[in-house]
């Protein structure tokens, strides 16, 4: 009888050691989960809580874990200073959700712009331009720009943009409308708009010709003396 049972505990064991091996991911409420995950949660009336934390608790996962970088795709809930779902993106801590938007990295500061950290994933880096690279803003009140490099602006409402006011040769400023281009004044900051050989000052979109209801937009090439407007 012991010799039996002895047998029957060894065909067990062998059974379970089979069927770990065979199972590969895990399934809550669902005995069949998805083969292209590895947990597979089935619920109506719950959801997955991650971890919770301060930004100072979060900045602590390394020295409490002991490795020099959190893993890469790591969550975690933020619940202090822009509170949101934070993700580590192999090099700095992004946000799924919150004023930065999606997969926009925390930090950066006034007329800094995204850019690539290498070119073989989506990670992004805030950056300051250098003279002749191109800067994107998206502008929805009255703003004065500056610097030298070339600008790429989306802009909406009835506001006025200031060009810079020490432009060099060759630097150009292009400005899409999102409502309508009579909304969108222009101001050349102490210098002058040619176009058919007449000079302007203070104008609109509309007045240079991007018709009120169009996605057109218009570039300002500065020629060293005199803003040149070119309908897009």
């Amino acid at each position: 009888m012991r010799k039996l049972s002895q047998l029957f505990l060894t065909a067990l064991l062998l059974a379970a050691s089979q069927f770990a091996n065979a199972q590969t991911n895990v399934g809550i409420n669902n005995p069949t989960p998805d083969a292209s995950a590895a947990l597979d949660v089935t619920s109506t009336t719950q959801g997955v809580l991650v971890p919770r934390m301060t930004l100072a608790q979060r900045n602590l996962i390394n020295q409490i874990s002991g490795v020099s970088t959190p893993a890469t795709g790591l969550l975690i809930y933020q619940t202090d200073n822009t509170p949101g779902f934070y993700f580590y993106n192999g090099s700095a801590w992004t946000t799924l959700t919150g004023t930065n938007g999606q997969g926009v990295p925390t930090g950066g500061v006034a007329n800094q712009v995204l850019a690539k950290v290498d070119g073989t994933s989506y990670n992004t880096a805030w950056v300051t331009p250098t003279s002749g690279s191109l800067a994107a803003s998206i502008i929805n009140t009255s703003t004065t720009l500056s610097g030298t490099n070339n600008q790429f602006i989306v802009a909406s409402g009835a506001i006025t943009i200031t060009l810079p006011s020490a432009p060099v040769a060759g630097q150009q400023v292009s400005i899409f409308p999102e409502t309508s281009s009579a909304n969108i004044n222009v101001n050349p900051n102490g210098k002058k708009f040619r176009q058919g050989g007449i000079d302007y000052d203070t104008s609109n979109l509309f007045d240079f010709g991007v018709p009120t209801s169009s996605t057109r937009g218009l570039t300002l090439i500065y020629s060293g003396q005199k803003w040149y407007p070119v309908s897009l």
